[in-house]
């Protein structure tokens, strides 16, 4: 027999007992040596790189906190690694106080919800028409049509006039009179944003308003309604319980089925049945977007799901016919209405202010020269 054809018998069971007992001994002890080594490995990477832990997309926990109390002006502390005069890393409480401001673009701003409320979101225009104003600039510019340097010079036109601003403190009287409607969510934070909004429109108004007594910018009605044109998409947004994109794929939807409906000589259009194939191909949207946003729709209870396969596809059907145009004429005409109240009872010769138990009044027009009589205090005067 040759030296390969010969097996190792140990017919002690006490000895092969005592062999697998010293194999298992130093298997795990290896084992606990080179987990411990990677978790060493690990924490000296997280000292350095918090994001190994972040592997999905957008912020984190911490982060997105991090986030919120900048945004809601809070002062924010942090516990960071940093090196001492010898260069050793040391453990640190980093406190950053400054004003913020950001402008953030996302899909998913439910994912961070409790920032949303601290924010003004705005949607974009994802209309046919829109998309025709940009093709035809881009044609346009690659056309040669449109001048680049009239572009810079409007640019810099712009920067320049925003030098020209100053910080001042503003004082709208008509902050107690004005009220947004009821039906908008976090109304206590859309408040806030609307009351600062009128504020940064005095202030980019600065040399066209008037000043009191102590040199504040007085807020004219003027600046609500700006305010209110310009944040109205934002306020409807706070009311609607679909986001702007959602919205914008629903009332196209709605409008498709109305037509497919009139066709078909459909009874009611609550018992009209689609398929998801009909509406990616009427709308021109790719399987997945209608998908996410028909399973978006279906959540909130605004359409129904009827029938069908999961290989053959499934039915839907519209259950819940919002009038959102209606809506937002009814709360446009309401803060109209205020603002309409607020102009018959400003006083036709100007605004009139309290100021220690007297009146003053600002005439709407001020002569040339008189601006600088104007600011003085009219206890200077004896007046």
């Amino acid at each position: 027999m040759s030296k390969k054809d010969k097996k190792v018998t140990i017919n002690d069971p006490k000895k092969r007992d005592e062999i697998s007992y010293r194999i298992t001994y130093w298997l795990s002890i290896i084992s606990s040596v080179i987990g411990l080594v990677i978790l060493i490995i690990i924490m000296c990477l997280a000292c350095f790189d918090k994001s190994i832990f972040k592997f999905g997309a957008g912020l984190d926990l911490e982060k997105a906190n991090n986030f919120g109390q900048f945004i809601g002006g809070f002062v924010g502390v942090f516990w960071t690694i940093t090196k001492d005069r010898n260069g050793n890393l040391v453990s640190a409480v980093k406190t950053v106080k400054s004003h913020f401001a950001s402008l953030l673009a996302t899909t998913k701003a439910e994912i961070y919800y409790d920032n949303m409320s601290r924010s003004v979101i705005i949607g974009v225009d994802e209309s046919e028409e829109q998309t025709k104003k940009i093709i035809q600039y881009q044609n346009r510019k690659l056309a040669g049509l449109i001048d680049e340097r009239e572009e810079k010079k409007a640019t810099v036109f712009i920067q320049n006039c925003m030098r020209l601003v100053k910080p001042m403190q503003v004082v709208n009287k008509f902050a107690d009179q004005i009220f947004l409607p009821a039906e908008a969510k976090m109304l206590r934070r859309l408040n806030n944003h609307y009351q600062s909004f009128v504020k940064q429109i005095t202030i980019l108004h600065q040399y066209q308003r008037k000043r009191d007594e102590r040199g504040r910018l007085i807020t004219e009605i003027e600046d609500l309604k700006i305010a209110c044109d310009i944040l109205f998409d934002a306020i409807m947004l706070k009311v609607d319980d679909l986001d702007s994109s959602l919205r914008q794929f629903f009332n196209r939807m709605k409008e498709y089925i109305k037509k497919q409906a009139q066709n078909k000589s459909a009874n009611t259009l609550s018992e009209f049945q689609f398929m998801q194939r009909d509406v990616r191909l009427a709308l021109s949207m790719s399987k997945s977007q209608c998908f996410r946003c028909m399973e978006d729709l279906e959540l909130l209870e605004y359409v129904q799901r009827t029938g069908g396969y999961s290989n053959r596809g499934f039915k839907y059907k519209i259950v819940y016919w919002d009038d959102m145009e209606k809506t937002r004429s009814k709360i446009k005409e309401e803060l109209n209405k205020q603002l309409a109240q607020l102009k018959m009872e400003i006083p036709s010769d100007g605004i009139s202010i309290m100021s220690s138990g007297k009146v003053i009044t600002l005439s709407a027009a001020v002569p040339s020269g008189s601006e600088g009589k104007e600011r003085q205090s009219p206890h200077e005067h004896g007046d």
